[in-house]
């Protein structure tokens, strides 16, 4: 499975956590196991990666998440993949700032991050994205502060 591209699981009935093989799939663009039971948190993607870019899927462009039962803060290294053009983690236990990385991720479009719990201000770095077209972030405990650079 070295050269898989695509990995789609959706509302199936998938259990468990990740695992940090996972970050070995060098080539790996769509990645969505959406509506499962899947738990544990993203940080381990990073320890699995031997890429050669040394990145955890480095040729990620779409990362569906949503509607698990994922939980801990989401892990700075989300943004790394620098092809990354949508990436939904809404409806899961996630807490914690959204990460400043992610403010580096100049081909994202879409960003969905609702219905979890994640807290802080809305980061000037989001602002950096001038691909994005979409973002939801409602029901968390966020705070923003309208920032020039922002819009």
């Amino acid at each position: 499975m070295t050269f898989l591209t695509r990995l789609n699981l959706p509302e199936n009935h998938v259990e468990g956590e990740i695992p940090s093989s996972i970050g070995k799939l060098c080539y790996l663009m769509h990645f969505d196991i959406s509506s499962n039971n899947v738990t544990g948190t993203l940080s381990e993607i990073l320890e699995g990666t031997d890429c050669l870019s040394r990145k955890p899927l480095p040729s990620l462009q779409d990362l569906d998440l949503l509607n698990n039962n994922l939980v801990g803060k989401l892990p700075e290294w989300l943004g790394q993949p620098k092809n990354l053009v949508e990436l939904r983690l809404l409806y899961s236990s996630r807490h914690g700032p959204i990460p400043a990385s992610l403010g580096l991720l100049k081909t994202l479009s879409v960003l969905w991050l609702g219905r979890n719990e994640l807290n802080g201000t809305l980061l000037e770095s989001l602002g950096q994205l001038s691909e994005l077209i979409f973002f939801y972030g409602s029901s968390n405990h966020l705070t923003a502060i309208v920032i020039e650079t922002i819009f």
